[in-house]
């Protein structure tokens, strides 16, 4: 009986609890499903309170634009107060300005009005002047008339002596040409000899060596030096040397040896000539000082072949050569036969000295030379490019604006040119007037070697099949 109210005891008991547990279990679900209803809330909540916020960050960026768009209004305001205040101080002193401007006009209409009256005073006398003007100008054409009639007489007997002194003229004319043209060569005549017998004035210089170093004789003994070189070398004396005495040294000159020989200490020193001319020149100076008219002797060839190369690309690509629709395009094919260096010993210390006296006029006006460009009228660069390949060692000067440059001729002006040098007395009817003409570009020097046409650009049919060009050494900035 124990066991069994045991056992109902325990039963009891554990339905008791199972109880317990099914209304915990039941109030747990009431509160899961409570706190799931609550947090489905919360989050509705939290997506309204999201948007809000978003909706506030927007009215924020809107109130931070107003803000800075403020900012700049205040600063704008700013500096438009500052103009109005300088645009009411401008006014003042505009208005200040005015009215002593309107004094002024008061004042000096006073003085107009005086001067009106004082004019109207002159005008009615010069009225009276006038009438008596008229009157006599009736009288002088009068007298005007009687003078024309008086003219035509004379004018008459003049064009009759005109005539007659026109005649003398022309043969006074005639006789002064005939005189200057036998001036002038015999001018010419006596330069040459003065040349053959003298070349100091050429430029040829005189070196002695000392201590394995080379000095240039004094002038007084490269006088000396030159006039005993000349006689040597022209077969004057049986021998081959010379005295000179200098600064009261007598010293014996071997000219076949190339020695001086001090004629007290018989010291002997090593000479040399130097004759001033392009390091590229071929001609030895015993051979540029004996030059004359022969053209053999002016004349060498040159086959230096980067020379060839750029002159080659001068005759082909300087100009409108590129232009295929320019007459200029022909030179595209062109070759060159020969290239010959001018070695003219007299002309090139003439126009050296030519030279120096620029440098002596533009120091004395204190002129400044500004180089001229090249290549203007096409599409390279080649004279430019060629001004160091062509000057035959001799660097160019700069502060004359030396170039090289091209002049056009036919052979029979070419060895004129080469032996007596360009000539503008001879050059005339120039496009721009008379005077000697030179191109930066090969098409265009090519116009003035016909044969036919010489003396002007020539564009007639007839083929050059051959042409004479120089590429020279002249300056561009000096009349």
């Amino acid at each position: 009986m124990r066991a069994q109210d045991a056992l109902e005891y325990e039963w009891n008991h554990r339905r008791e609890k199972h109880d317990l547990v099914e209304e915990t279990l039941e109030a747990a679900e009431e509160a899961l499903k409570t706190e799931r209803s609550r947090n489905r809330m919360l989050q509705d909540h939290n997506g309204m309170l999201q948007d809000e916020l978003s909706i506030l960050k927007e009215k924020l960026g809107a109130l931070e634009s107003e803000r800075n768009a403020h900012k700049m209004l205040q600063g704008a305001f700013s500096l438009l107060e500052e103009k109005m205040k300088t645009a009411e101080a401008v006014m003042e002193g505009a208005r200040r300005t005015g009215e002593e401007k309107i004094k002024e006009l008061e004042a000096s209409s006073q003085v107009l009005q005086d001067e009106l009256y004082i004019f109207e005073e002159k005008l009615g006398k010069a009225s009276i002047a006038l009438e008596l003007e008229r009157s006599e100008h009736k009288t002088l054409q009068g007298e005007f008339s009687l003078m024309q009639e008086k003219m035509k007489t004379a004018e008459a007997v003049m064009e009759g002596e005109r005539w007659t002194a026109k005649e003398k003229i022309e043969e006074l004319e005639a006789v002064v040409v005939s005189e200057r043209t036998r001036r002038l060569a015999a001018e010419e005549q006596l330069l040459k000899l003065q040349t053959q017998k003298s070349s100091a004035s050429l430029g040829a210089s005189w070196q002695y060596e000392l201590d394995g170093s080379w000095h240039a004789f004094p002038p007084e003994g490269n006088q000396q030096m030159n006039q005993a070189y000349v006689a040597f070398i022209s077969g004057e004396q049986a021998h081959h040397g010379a005295t000179i005495v200098v600064g009261s040294v007598e010293r014996i000159i071997d000219f076949a040896r190339m020695t001086q020989q001090n004629a007290v200490t018989k010291k002997v020193r090593k000479i040399r000539i130097c004759a001033g001319v392009p390091a590229q020149w071929a001609s030895p100076a015993s051979a540029l000082l004996m030059q004359n008219d022969s053209l053999e002797s002016l004349y060498v060839q040159v086959k230096d072949p980067q020379i060839f190369k750029q002159v080659t690309r001068v005759l082909q690509d300087s100009g409108h050569t590129w232009d295929a629709s320019c007459a200029c395009s022909c030179l595209k094919n062109a070759a060159v036969k020969s290239i010959h260096r001018i070695e003219n010993f007299r002309l090139w210390h003439r126009y050296k000295a030519r030279l120096q006296a620029m440098r002596e006029d533009h120091a004395k006006c204190k002129v400044h030379v500004k180089g001229a460009a090249l290549d203007r009228d096409g599409r390279s660069a080649v004279m430019t490019e060629s001004q160091g390949v062509l000057d035959c060692g001799e660097p160019l000067a700069s502060d004359v604006d030396e170039k090289i440059l091209l002049h056009g001729t036919s052979y029979a002006s070419a060895d004129a040119i080469v032996t007596e040098r360009f000539d503008h007395r001879t050059c005339l009817r120039g496009l721009y007037g008379d005077g000697v003409y030179f191109a930066g570009a090969w098409c265009k020097s090519h116009q003035y070697t016909c044969s036919i046409h010489s003396g002007k650009a020539c564009h007639c049919k007839q083929d050059h099949v051959s042409s004479f060009a120089f590429l020279l050494q002249t300056t561009v900035s000096d009349g």
